[in-house]
């Protein structure tokens, strides 16, 4: 870990009630980490719904093929 960003966590943990940049660190890792599983629980959800209205829609393999392909490369496409 880069040694100045060592020192703004030294800097802000007291401002946070802490006395140590350690558990600030935790915490901020905590808070992104939340973040970032509930984005992924909520792509899974809706990833789910496209999976029934698939099923739904009685398509042939090949299409549904094309689509969930599709549907994976839309991820990739946001953060090129």
């Amino acid at each position: 870990m880069p040694a100045d960003l060592i020192e703004d966590l030294k800097r802000v943990a007291p401002t946070k009630g802490m006395s140590r940049y350690q558990p600030l660190m935790k915490f901020y890792i905590s808070q992104v980490l939340r973040q970032d599983l509930q984005q992924l629980w909520e792509a899974e959800q809706q990833l789910k719904k496209l999976e029934a209205l698939l099923e739904k829609l009685r398509l042939n393999d090949e299409e549904k093929h094309e689509i969930r392909q599709f549907l994976r490369d839309i991820p990739k496409a946001r953060t090129a």
